[in-house]
């Protein structure tokens, strides 16, 4: 499926950099390079949305000799593959704009995460991604949207699916089960598919995520997740996949009883697990209709997560005094500030940040 120029209306300042740079590249005799907007820009600009997120593909060539044949002064950002950054990217600022440029390329992985990577076609470059809705192309020179995985149906559908097979995906890169629930976090009304749900819940996958991907990496997923416009369902996710105990992989969470725990109290008639996601729920929705801040919603909707993990915990729980076969949880609000405390320290969260949530 095809989408026209007039279908995915350009701004002034977008027509003008991507006239600007067919013209340099001409003029520097690299006509033969073919350049492409890819994923999240035009995902946004598809669904009508305006979008910074510039991002170039180019066939044959690097980001940085690409800069270097057209005299463009940009930034090299070198591979980096223990912060999971494969490819070498160039970044210029153009026009007063921030562009990105990497080469098309396939990915091969083998027992490591870090990939076997070449130069590659369109289709391949679409196939490594993360989601097929974050696969789809521009191309510059054809003013037409490139959908080489069904990102167009599945956008259209709002469909989270991946574009190959969902546990092979995940175990390529595991970060990208994190990334499954933000975009559902961010984008309400949001289906998942069902064979990537299932991947997602695999113990294997989980697995995966603990030996394979640091926990720095996570935090900034976590949050993403976190100040999406609708949270609660990936929460729920996060928490009934067992996702987070490979997230928070910390000494205190091998002592609970597990987020599905029955509370056993007559103030309360759910489980732990829908209790916390209702709080979310709740929260955020308070947050959204005070206009608080992106930022400041994902610490508010962090402290609606955490704020009874202490009750899964031994010292977070009591038996009733007097009330038999009922629990009580005297405290279990201290023992969740030290939940948060280890969980996000141990995910790179800022101790300004962390500190919001346990107050």
């Amino acid at each position: 499926m095809t989408i026209r120029n007039n279908d995915l209306p350009l701004s002034a300042e977008e027509s003008e950099l991507f006239h600007f740079l067919k013209c340099q590249r001409d003029a520097a005799g690299l006509s033969h390079i073919e350049m492409r907007v890819a994923g999240g820009w035009v995902r946004d600009k598809l669904l009508g949305a305006e979008s910074k997120d510039i991002d170039i593909t180019l066939s044959a060539m690097t980001g940085g000799e690409f800069l270097h044949c057209l005299g463009l002064e940009g930034q090299i950002v070198e591979a980096n593959p223990e912060k999971s950054k494969h490819l070498e990217t160039a970044k210029a600022r153009i026009l007063d704009m921030e562009v990105d440029f990497v080469n098309l390329r396939s990915e091969t992985y083998a027992e490591s995460r870090v990939p076997t990577i070449q130069m590659g076609t369109p289709e391949e470059d679409a196939r490594r991604r993360d989601l097929t809705i974050n696969a789809l192309f521009y191309n510059i020179d054809t003013s037409q949207v490139e959908d080489h995985v069904g990102g167009l149906a599945d956008l259209s559908a709002m469909l989270l699916r991946t574009p190959t097979e969902p546990m092979q995906t995940f175990l390529d890169d595991p970060l990208r089960m994190m990334r499954l629930l933000r975009f559902h976090a961010r984008f309400p009304g949001s289906r998942i598919d069902p064979e990537a749900e299932a991947a997602l819940r695999d113990p294997e996958a989980l697995q995966a995520f603990r030996q394979k991907v640091s926990r720095e990496r996570s935090g900034p997923e976590f949050m993403g997740m976190l100040s999406g416009q609708a949270p609660a369902s990936a929460v729920r996710l996060f928490l009934d996949s067992g996702l987070y105990r490979s997230v928070f992989p910390v000494p205190m969470m091998s002592e609970t009883l597990g987020i599905r725990m029955d509370q056993k109290n007559r103030h309360h008639s759910l489980n732990l697990l829908d209790h916390t996601v209702e709080v979310v729920r709740n929260v955020n929705q308070l947050m959204l209709e005070r206009g608080t801040s992106k930022e400041m919603r994902a610490l508010m909707n962090a402290a609606a997560l955490f704020h009874d993990f202490g009750k899964m915990h031994p010292r977070g729980r009591q038996e009733h005094p007097t009330r038999a076969g009922e629990m009580q949880y005297v405290g279990h609000e201290d023992v969740s500030a030290e939940f948060v405390e280890e969980s996000l320290r141990a995910i790179g969260i800022g101790s300004d940040e962390r500190q919001v949530v346990n107050r």
